[in-house]
């Protein structure tokens, strides 16, 4: 390349040593600086950096390396710029609404970490679940101790629920007095899942028939048949009933 010596004005030109030029062009208006460039070529797949006094130099160049010095607007982000001793601020997003920190303030520290900007925005509750909803992204809160976290299905929020009960199992002895007899009936400790399931024994006879011997109405055991009065029921005062159920 040649330097142009026509040249002239706020342009200069780079004539091609074959063919075609290249002209650098000043704006219209411009501030009056110096540029001082490096004092050798640089290395390949460096770029010139500008440390704001004019001084250039050859720096590389790397995908998403450096730091980031400003943050565009309309994002949810405002301000800048953003090193390790400034600030962000968090503006609502669209569907989020998220508040800056728990006291109000607009502006996060980079410098403090992503657990501190999650407990800004969402609260610092320990034990608390985020998860994500149809609508937005939300904070179950903790629930008490010996709960677990059970799914309401795809349209709705999961849930803390208590842990069930086993299911127990029952074993009611009565030793009968005249009044059971007289009254055709005795009340289980508590409602049996499955009443037809239920093991009635007299002891020292045999095991009744449910429907025929005996029904269940809740936690009522009614005498039917053979141990009803009208039956010429053989139960007398003293005798035991074992009754076993779920």
């Amino acid at each position: 390349m040649s330097y142009n010596p026509n040249s002239s004005g706020s342009a200069i030109t780079l004539s091609g040593s074959v063919s075609g030029h290249v002209t650098i062009t000043a704006a219209s208006a411009i501030t009056t600086y110096n540029l001082i460039w490096p004092a050798a070529q640089g290395a390949a797949s460096t770029v010139l950096s500008n440390d704001g006094s004019g001084n250039l130099s050859w720096v590389p160049q790397s995908a998403g390396s450096g730091t980031v010095t400003s943050v565009a607007t309309g994002s949810g982000l405002t301000g800048g710029p953003i090193t390790t001793s400034g600030t962000i601020s968090l503006a609502p997003i669209s569907g989020f609404g998220f508040l800056a920190n728990a006291s109000g303030s607009s502006a996060v520290p980079i410098a403090t970490t992503l657990s501190s900007m999650f407990d800004a925005v969402l609260g610092a509750n320990q034990g608390a679940i985020i998860y994500r909803n149809a609508f937005n992204w939300v904070e179950l809160l903790p629930g008490t101790s010996g709960q677990f976290l059970q799914t309401q299905g795809a349209s709705a929020n999961p849930i803390w629920t208590s842990v069930p009960p086993s299911n127990p199992y029952y074993v009611n002895t009565f030793t009968l007095v005249s009044g059971d007899i007289t009254n055709q009936y005795v009340t289980l400790s508590s409602i049996p899942d499955t009443p037809a399931d239920t093991i009635l024994t007299v002891i020292g006879g045999v095991m009744q028939s449910y429907g025929t011997d005996y029904s269940i109405s809740g936690s009522i055991l009614n005498f039917l048949g053979g141990l009803a009065t009208g039956g010429n029921s053989a139960l007398v005062s003293g005798d035991k009933l074992v009754v076993q159920y779920n």
